[in-house]
C-alpha cells in the first residue's frame, strides 16, 4: 500500500510543471526570451533539475503554449518528464488579485520516468520533502515566484479543466535484485475538473498497465492529502510482476490473469479498499507439493478492509474467498503487517460437497483419493490468533463438521459423521460416527502436539457389530479382494484357503525402515465381530505405536465357544519389519472353526481345541517369510474325531479295516516348531482303537513328509492277523499292531503309504527280514 501511494507522487510532479507554467503566464508582459533567461533558471533552481523547452507561444490576454518541454533527472542526463506540448487557457482579470484561474490545461503525450533506487528512495523523493507548507512541491514554485516579484504571499491557483492525452509512465525498480525491473503504463488519458490545491476535485485516468486496461475515477483533496476512487483492471498477467512476491509466496507462479473492481479511499493515515479481486487462468506449483500443479484455476476475493499506515494494522471487515468454486470467508485484524504480522482472524467454510473440494484441488495431489470415490459434505470454522512466524501456534480454536464424509474402494464403503474440534496444536473428537459397510462404530480420539515431533494420538472405537473382512480389505488383503473371494479350484476350495494358493511374492518388495513421528495408543471394543461369518464376541484390541514399534498389547475375544488371545509387536524402524507374536486359544470348537474357514473339510474334524504358540520373523514377501519365520506352538484336541477325509479313506484302504472310517480320540496333542520354512510336527494321538505319534515336517509350500507311527488295537488291523507271522512281528506285548505309515503329497492332497525304510528297520530288529519280505510285499503292494 505504501508503494502505491509513493507512486502517486508522480501526479504531484506533474502539478509542479503545471504550476510553473501557470506562474509564467502570471507575468503580464512576459516574453519567450524572458522565460528562457529568467523563468527557466528559477524553475531549475526550484526543481533541482535541468529544464528545457522548445517553442513558446504567449497571448497576454488568453494563454500560453509550450512545445517540446523536458525536465531532466536529478544529477543525470536522462529525461525525467517530457511532453509534446502544454497548452494553458487562463483568465486575465483574476491575475490582478494574484489568482491564477486556468480555464483549460492540455498536456499532450507526456512521458514520465519513475525510478526507485536501491536504497528505497524515488527519483522524485526530493520534490516530496516537507518544507513546512502544504502541499510541498507546488508551494516551492509559489514561493519561488513570490521571491522573484519581491512579494511575501503566494499566488492562488485553480484549473477549471485539465487534460492529459496519450501519456506514458515508465517505472524502473532498482531495489528488486541485481537486475532492474521495469514495466510501463501506456496510453494514459487523464482529466480533472476544478482542480485546486485547496479544495477537492474529481478526476479520471485511463490507460494500460503492461497492455492490461486500467481505469481510475474519483476525487482528490490535495490540502487534506486524501483520495477516493473506483479502480478497474482487467487481464493483467501477475506473473510479469513475480519479482515482487517470489520470496513471500511459497509457490512458483507461471501465469495468473488479474481483474480488479475496487473502491479505494486513502489519506496520510490509512487506506480503505472494498470490492473484488479475481485471478483466473492460474498456473502455479506449490513449493511444498512440487508434483501438485494448479492448472487454469480461478481465485477471487470479495473484500472490505482498512490498512492503517502508522501502526501498520489491517482491519478485515470481510474477505470472501472462492477457489474454483470452493468458498470460505474471513474477518478480523492483522497487526504489524509490515514486519512480523500478528493475526486475529476468524474464518469459515460453509458446508461443501467433498467431491467438489476434490475437483477444485490439483489433480496430482488428490488422484489417489479421487479413485476412492469421495463423498459427503464438510464444513469448517477456525480462529487464528498469534504471530505469523509461528504457524504451529496460530490455531486458537476451530471446528470441522463432517456429514457422511467418506470414500469407497474395492467393496469397502466408509464414512464419518460428527464434529472434529481444533484447539492450538490439539485435534479431538467425541462420538464421531464411523460407518463401515452395514456396521456403525463410534470413535473418540485426541491428537496432541500436532506441530511437534512426535505427534501424540489416543483413540477408542466402540461398536456393536463389525465385519472384520472390511478392515482386512482396507489393509489391502488378498490384493484388494475380500477374504474368501479368491478363484475356486476344481474341488470347490478357494486358492486363498491353501498354502499352495496364489503367491504374491513376485510382485511384493521389501519395506522399511519407516520412521513415523507418532506416538499412538488406542483401543477397539466390539460386542460381536464377524470374520467369514464366524462370530467373535467381546472383541477387545489394545495397541500402541511408540518409537516406530507397533505393539498389539492385547487381543482377546470369545470364538467358537472358547476364547482367543494374542499379543504382538512389529518393529517398523527396521528393514522388512521384524515382528513377534504370541497366540493362545482355549476350549474352541474346532469343527465350527473348520466349517467356516475351510468349508471343504467341514464335518471331518471335531473336538475341543487349544493352542499356545510363539512366532517371530520379518518381511512381507513370501520368500522372506519362509526363510525367517520361526516359532513354537503346543496344541491339543480333546474328545473329538476325524472322519470322511482323504486321510481316513486311504488308511482304511491301506489296512483293510472298515473300523477306520472314523477315528475317535480322547486326546490329540503335540508340538509344532517352525524353522527354515518348515513346520516340524511332534504329536501324540490317543484313542481306544488307534494310537499315533506323528512326526515329520510340513513345508510352507504345503508339502507333507510325516510318519504317523500308527498303532492299531487288537482286531483293528484288518487283513493282518495277529497270530500270523507278520502280525507277530508287527505286534507288541499288548497285542497292538505297529504300522510305520508315511504321509506325503500336500496338505490338500495327502498320500498314505507304508514307510518301507521304517518297516525294514523293524524287521531287522526282529531278525526276520528275509523270511517276511515276500509276505509284506504281497500284502502292501
Amino acid at each position: 500500500m505504501k508503494r502505491m501511494l509513493k507512486i502517486t507522487g508522480v501526479v504531484a510532479v506533474v502539478l509542479v510543471i503545471l504550476v510553473a507554467a501557470a506562474l509564467i503566464a502570471a507575468k503580464l508582459l512576459i516574453t519567450p526570451e524572458r522565460v528562457r533567461t529568467t523563468v527557466l533558471p528559477m524553475a531549475e533552481k526550484s526543481l533541482s533539475r535541468e529544464v528545457a523547452i522548445g517553442d513558446i507561444s504567449i497571448s497576454i490576454f488568453s494563454g500560453i503554449s509550450i512545445k517540446e518541454f523536458r525536465v531532466m533527472m536529478r544529477h543525470e542526463e536522462e529525461t525525467f518528464i517530457s511532453a509534446e506540448s502544454l497548452d494553458l487557457s487562463y483568465q486575465l482579470w483574476p491575475l490582478v488579485k494574484k489568482q491564477v484561474v486556468i480555464d483549460e490545461m492540455r498536456l499532450k503525450k507526456p512521458e514520465i520516468r519513475v525510478v526507485r533506487n536501491a536504497d528505497g528512495t524515488f527519483n522524485f523523493s526530493d520534490l516530496m520533502e516537507d518544507t513546512g507548507t502544504e502541499p510541498d512541491a507546488p508551494a516551492k514554485a509559489s514561493v519561488a515566484f513570490a521571491q522573484e516579484n519581491n512579494q511575501g504571499t503566494a499566488i492562488d491557483l485553480m484549473v477549471s479543466r485539465a487534460r492529459i492525452t496519450n501519456g506514458e509512465v515508465r517505472f524502473t525498480d532498482r531495489m528488486q535484485g541485481a537486475e532492474p525491473f521495469s514495466y510501463r503504463i501506456t496510453r494514459v488519458d487523464a482529466s480533472a475538473d476544478n482542480l485546486s490545491l485547496k479544495n477537492s476535485f474529481p478526476f479520471e485516468i485511463d490507460g494500460s498497465l503492461n497492455r492490461a486496461p486500467v481505469s481510475i475515477a474519483g476525487t482528490a483533496d490535495p490540502a487534506g492529502k486524501k483520495v477516493k476512487a473506483d479502480v478497474g483492471l482487467s487481464e493483467l498477467n501477475v506473473a510479469d510482476f513475480r519479482t515482487y512476491f517470489k520470496d513471500a509466496v511459497p509457490a512458483e507462479l507461471s501465469s495468473a490473469m488479474l481483474d480488479l473492481d475496487l473502491s479505494v479511499e486513502a489519506d496520510s493515515n490509512q487506506a480503505t479498499s472494498s470490492g473484488k479481486i479475481t485471478a483466473h487462468g492460474l498456473e502455479m506449483v506449490l513449493e511444498a507439493l512440487p508434483d501438485a500443479t494448479f492448472k487454469d484455476a480461478q481465485l477471487s476475493v470479495d473484500h472490505d478492509l482498512t490498512a492503517e499506515f502508522g501502526p501498520e494494522n489491517l482491519n478485515i471487515r470481510k474477505a470472501v474467498f472462492d477457489l474454483n468454486g470452493i468458498g470460505f470467508e474471513a474477518s478480523g485484524r492483522v497487526s504489524d503487517y509490515g514486519s512480523t504480522p500478528v493475526l486475529d482472524i476468524s474464518a469459515e467454510m460453509p458446508e461443501t460437497e467433498v467431491e467438489k473440494i476434490m475437483a477444485a484441488l490439483p489433480q496430482e495431489l488428490v488422484k489417489d483419493a479421487a479413485e476412492m470415490n469421495p463423498s459427503g459434505r464438510v464444513a469448517a470454522q477456525i480462529k487464528l490468533s498469534g504471530a505469523a512466524d509461528r504457524p504451529e501456534r496460530l490455531i486458537e480454536n476451530g471446528k470441522v463438521r463432517l456429514d457422511r464424509a467418506g470414500a469407497s474402494a474395492e467393496g469397502l464403503d466408509a464414512s464419518l459423521t460428527g464434529n472434529i474440534d481444533l484447539s492450538g496444536d490439539r485435534i479431538s473428537a467425541k462420538e464421531l460416527e464411523l460407518i463401515l459397510g452395514e456396521d456403525t462404530a463410534f470413535m473418540d480420539f485426541e491428537i496432541k502436539d500436532f506441530f511437534s515431533d512426535p505427534v501424540r494420538i489416543t483413540s477408542t472405537i466402540e461398536a456393536k457389530t463389525l465385519d472384520l473382512d472390511y478392515l482386512i480389505a482396507a489393509a489391502g488383503a488378498a490384493g484388494g479382494k475380500r477374504p474368501g473371494e479368491g478363484k475356486k479350484d476344481t474341488e470347490g476350495t478357494r486358492e486363498s484357503d491353501s498354502p499352495e494358493g496364489k503367491k504374491t511374492g513376485k510382485t511384493q518388495g521389501s519395506i522399511g525402515p519407516i520412521d513415523l513421528p507418532v506416538h499412538a495408543r488406542g483401543q477397539v471394543a466390539v460386542e460381536q465381530a464377524r470374520y467369514r461369518d464366524l462370530p467373535v464376541n467381546d472383541l477387545l484390541i489394545e495397541y500402541s505405536l511408540i518409537d516406530n514399534i507397533f505393539t498389539m498389547e492385547k487381543f482377546s475375544g470369545r470364538v467358537a465357544g472358547g476364547e482367543a488371545k494374542a499379543d504382538a509387536n512389529v518393529n517398523l524402524g527396521q528393514k522388512d519389519m521384524e515382528y513377534m507374536a504370541n497366540i493362545a486359544m482355549s476350549s474352541v470348537d474346532s469343527g465350527e472353526i473348520i466349517s467356516v474357514l475351510y468349508p471343504k473339510y467341514s464335518g471331518m474334524v471335531s473336538g475341543t481345541a487349544g493352542l499356545d504358540g510363539r512366532f517371530s520373523g520379518k518381511g512381507i514377501r513370501m520368500d522372506d517369510i519362509r526363510k525367517t519365520l520361526s516359532g513354537n506352538s503346543d496344541y491339543q484336541l480333546s474328545d473329538g474325531s476325524i472322519s470322511g477325509g482323504d486321510l481316513t479313506r486311504q488308511l482304511e484302504s491301506l489296512v483293510g479295516s472298515d473300523d477306520l472310517k472314523t477315528l475317535d480320540f480322547d486326546m490329540f496333542s503335540g508340538n509344532l516348531r517352525i524353522d527354515s520354512g518348515k513346520i516340524k510336527i511332534d504329536g501324540d494321538y490317543d484313542s481306544k482303537d488307534v494310537k499315533m505319534k506323528p512326526a515329520g515336517t510340513i513345508g510352507m509350500d504345503g508339502s507333507v513328509d510325516v510318519n504317523l507311527n500308527l498303532r492299531l488295537a487288537p482286531g483293528m488291523s484288518g487283513s493282518i492277523s495277529g497270530d500270523s507271522l507278520i502280525g507277530r512281528v508287527l505286534g507288541d506285548s499288548e497285542g497292538w499292531t505297529q504300522l510305520p505309515v508315511a504321509v506325503s503329497g500336500s496338505v490338500t492332497n495327502p498320500k498314505l503309504s507304508v514307510d518301507r525304510s521304517g518297516l525294514r528297520k523293524k524287521l531287522r530288529e526282529k531278525g526276520t527280514e528275509k523270511a517276511l519280505e515276500e509276505g509284506f510285499k504281497k500284502l502292501f503292494d
